[in-house]
């Protein structure tokens, strides 16, 4: 205590201890892209800073089971999960992104354990195939690399570019065929064993700006091929397409305009019978008369016609 003695009175004064504080300045990072283990219970979740964390219900609600730091070099693009192996009890999980490479992590030491190169630039897209363990990346140069996960990170095939880069690919739930989706806005399904397209579908493209001649194709950012080999496609235009198999019809739908497949049902008949029966009344109703300037002779004689009885 510090005695503070004045001429009337005497008082003590507390003594404080000075404590330093720092802050950390958290900056929340956008969500890239999110995959759902298969096994189920757990979801992994891409940040924009390239940051991987995974979220798990083990104990009855969301918690952060562990968290991958990102390298400022490595923009990370997409992630997946890999195949179910004991020799990983916690999982296989890789990643894509901008600088060409596919990398995969031990969930256990939170680090790489092998890497290759995508054969194609920069990778954008990837979706695995749990039953076969092949990944399929979607490439800057317009292809699509096979790889092989079972033992080690190896290519087993290139499929064949599209001229423009490959935002989304899906496989369907047999393995047997692959849909992607590219910058150009078309949509192609291939047969995974010939690596020929077995279908292709090309999106309608948007007006860009004020004149209406000038238009932009979408962009492809999310595909989904079904059992049936239906195609549903979602492009930066804020449509859904849904291309069924073996036709050439398709749906599209948007947030403010719902459209379907099916024609649109006819009119019922009940709406000319009103507009004939306004138009009746309207006919039998007395003629509203406009009146004109006086100076015009004209009008005159057009108003004393029809104020002269019938």
């Amino acid at each position: 205590e510090i005695i503070l003695v004045t001429g009337v009175q005497t008082c003590a004064l507390p003594i404080f201890k000075v404590h330093r504080c720092r802050f950390v300045e958290a900056v929340p990072q956008a969500v890239e892209c999110v995959e759902f283990d298969p096994r189920g219970g757990r979801l992994a979740v891409l940040r924009a800073n390239a940051d991987i964390e995974v979220w798990s219900l083990a104990l009855g609600g969301w918690f952060c089971e562990s968290r991958l730091a990102g390298a400022a070099d490595a923009p990370v693009r997409r992630v997946a999960w890999g195949a179910h192996d004991p020799a990983f009890p916690r999982g296989r999980l890789f990643t894509c992104g901008l600088h060409g490479m596919i990398s995969e992590w031990d969930l256990c030491t939170l680090s790489s354990t092998a890497s290759c190169d995508s054969y194609g630039g920069a990778a954008w897209s990837m979706a695995m195939h749990h039953a076969s363990g092949l990944l399929a990346v979607g490439c800057e140069d317009g292809g699509i690399s096979l790889i092989d996960t079972t033992d080690a990170l190896a290519l087993v095939a290139r499929l064949p570019s599209l001229n423009e880069r490959v935002l989304a690919v899906a496989f369907n739930p047999q393995g047997s065929h692959l849909a992607c989706g590219t910058a150009g806005g078309v949509v192609c399904v291939w047969d995974v064993a010939s690596r020929s397209v077995t279908s292709q579908l090309v999106l309608e493209s948007f007006q860009t700006g004020s004149s209406a001649r000038v238009r932009k194709p979408p962009l492809v950012w999310s595909v989904l091929l079904l059992s049936d080999m239906a195609v549903v496609a979602g492009d930066s235009s804020g449509h859904v397409t849904l291309s069924m198999a073996g036709t050439a019809r398709s749906c599209r739908a948007s947030a403010r305009t719902r459209r379907t497949c099916s024609r649109s049902p006819s009119r019922p008949t009940s709406r000319p019978s009103s507009r004939r029966a306004s138009t009746t009344r309207s006919r039998s109703s007395p003629p509203r008369l406009r009146r004109r300037p006086p100076s015009s002779p004209r009008s005159e004689e057009h108003t004393s016609e029809l104020q002269s009885p019938i």
